[in-house]
């Protein structure tokens, strides 16, 4: 016949289990909450970014590209909307939703970038504007126009950036949610 000693024996019993589990599970109630507002405000953050990098790019081409045209160079600035996306994509960022960085749009508000995967909206515009020259005289230049739209996204606002002939304005379209 066997013996079962209890000094021998080893192991948890259904009780310490039980706490532990219910110590996990307290950990986690708080964890979770505290780790998806890490994860939105990251993902904000990274739609804001890709924003601003396409500002600066933007701006960066417009710059190299007057200055080849000053110079007597042949222009280089991508001449439509989806040439701008492609450039803009080539530098390899994703939308914090998955997906290319930069998405083509148009003015209307359904289109305006993508407030599911955080994509920003690029909109090229050629055209003509006046300015009064140096003699006082009113002339007609090109006018290369290009759009940027941070989507309505998370908590950020709706923002456009218009970029004429090196010029940048900023427009906010929507509130934030609060």
């Amino acid at each position: 016949m066997i013996r079962w000693s209890r000094s021998s024996a080893s192991g948890y019993t259904i009780v310490e289990l039980m706490i532990s589990l219910v110590i996990i599970g307290i950990i986690a109630a708080v964890g979770l909450p505290i780790y998806n507002g890490y994860i939105t405000t990251a993902n904000m953050v990274t739609v804001n970014s890709n924003y601003e990098k396409a500002i600066r790019q933007v701006l960066s081409i417009d710059a190299i590209n007057r200055a080849n045209v000053a110079t007597g160079n042949v222009s280089t600035s991508p001449t439509s909307t989806s040439e701008w996306v492609d450039l803009l994509n080539a530098s390899g960022y994703e939308a914090p939703g998955g997906g290319p960085a930069y998405v083509a749009s148009s003015n209307k508000a359904a289109d305006r970038g993508d407030s599911n995967t955080g994509a920003i909206g690029v909109k090229y515009t050629k055209g003509t504007v006046e300015r009064v020259g140096n003699d006082g005289n009113v002339e007609k230049i090109q006018a290369d126009k290009v759009q940027l739209w941070r989507p309505w996204y998370l908590y950020l606002s709706e923002q456009r950036a218009d970029i004429v002939n090196g010029e940048l304005t900023n427009t906010k379209l929507k509130e934030a949610r609060q």
